[in-house]
């Protein structure tokens, strides 16, 4: 990656598609960390709330509820962050290169 001056960072800074990917990204940020965030403080309330429901057996002695949400849980967060990381990749990286491309010389 080639540095950019200050002049061709403030073309960039004023393109409106920049500020709509600043926009984007923002709200796409914000929106996963809300459900994530709503995620692990519903398994906590759901474990105060009913923590002997979370001890029963899940089909095998050794398995719980709660050891079965908990897995859930950590795998919808690795598939939020894929999630994420794709759109990043596939949406975000494109506009900014156009975007780079058009207001450097």
């Amino acid at each position: 990656m080639t540095d950019i001056s200050d002049i061709e960072a403030g073309r960039i800074l004023a393109d409106p598609r920049f500020r709509r990917l600043v926009a984007e990204r923002a709200r796409l940020r914000w929106g996963l960390s809300a459900v994530v965030l709503g995620m692990f403080f519903g398994l906590i309330a759901l474990m105060s709330a009913t923590p002997q429901l979370l001890g029963e057996s899940a089909g095998s002695p050794r398995m719980t509820i709660g050891l079965v949400l908990v897995c859930v849980l950590f795998v919808s967060v690795v598939l939020v962050t894929g999630f994420y990381v794709r759109r990043s990749n596939q949406g975000f990286e494109g506009l900014m290169r156009s975007v780079r491309e058009d207001c450097t010389p």
